[in-house]
């Protein structure tokens, strides 16, 4: 039984062999070709079709930002964009979907959001009303915006996403609209000074609408029952996914979090 979740491996290859039937000027894909050529990973062509028309509006919307502009010198690693891969993303919603349904009143954030591919997809893959994101850099979220100007003709659903130059350490989100009408709430933490993780960290306790956080550095590792963190009077690791991400061949674990009286599981489940 094939995962619901594509491979970034899976991506590569279906884009790569996709592509030579455009190359040659066919108009129309063989899709039960593509299935027979991938076939170690046992997808339907109707899959395979599925996935590439969900991977279009990615890869032609970001296709005009370069490495250059999103790297920054490794004494300073808070500043690069390091950013989920789409299959990543693909993984994440899959993860955040086993854990409660994603509904059109939901607002989805994403704390140190970058070039914006994150909040991008989530807003032409799942039904929220919003996608919000947070960034230090101007730069980025200038970039950010000059992507979505240039596409949201052909992809309406970009009017969805709103960003914001804005230093997570030094605005209080649980008090501010949008940022306070959060409902999904998601922070690369793991690219993050200690100082901001901590101050997000108490702010989430504060995010009333909020049913689930995920992070890519745990809260509490070492969390226990005697655990006397405010962050864990509400919150409890739900579930984690690891996830492919642009600046290591290494996976990262990201760990999805709920409301620690709605659970119904005290165990960790990885999401495969």
């Amino acid at each position: 039984m094939p995962s619901t979740t594509f491979l970034e491996e899976e991506d590569k290859m279906l884009v790569q062999i996709a592509s030579k039937y455009l190359e040659q000027g066919s108009k129309r894909i063989a899709w039960k070709d593509v299935a027979r050529k991938m076939k170690r990973w046992k997808r339907s062509p109707e899959e395979l079709a599925r996935r590439i028309n969900s991977l279009k509006p990615i890869a032609t919307i970001f296709e005009s930002v370069t490495r250059q502009e999103v790297v920054y010198p490794g004494c300073s690693p808070h500043l690069n964009a390091g950013e989920i891969l789409p299959s990543g993303v693909s993984a994440l919603i899959a993860a955040i979907q086993h854990v409660g349904v994603i509904q059109p009143a939901d607002v989805f954030m994403d704390i140190g959001s970058g070039v914006g591919n994150v909040i991008v997809q989530f807003a032409l893959t799942t039904p929220v009303r919003a996608c919000v994101g947070i960034e230090i850099r101007d730069q980025f979220v200038d970039r950010c915006h000059d992507v979505l100007g240039e596409n949201v003709a052909t992809w309406p659903d970009l009017q969805k996403v709103e960003v914001y130059a804005v230093d997570a350490n030094q605005v209080e989100l649980s008090m501010i609209y949008p940022f306070s009408s959060s409902t999904i709430v998601f922070a690369n933490n793991l690219r993050f000074e200690p100082a901001t993780t901590n101050h997000i960290t108490s702010e989430f306790l504060f995010l009333t609408d909020a049913w689930l956080s995920a992070v890519t550095s745990e809260i509490c590792p070492r969390h226990n029952s005697m655990c006397t963190q405010e962050f864990c009077s509400r919150w409890m690791v739900h579930s984690f996914v690891d996830v492919p991400v642009s600046w290591t061949s290494n996976t990262v674990t990201v760990y999805l979090y709920t409301e620690e009286k709605s659970l119904t599981i005290t165990t960790n489940v990885k999401i495969c």
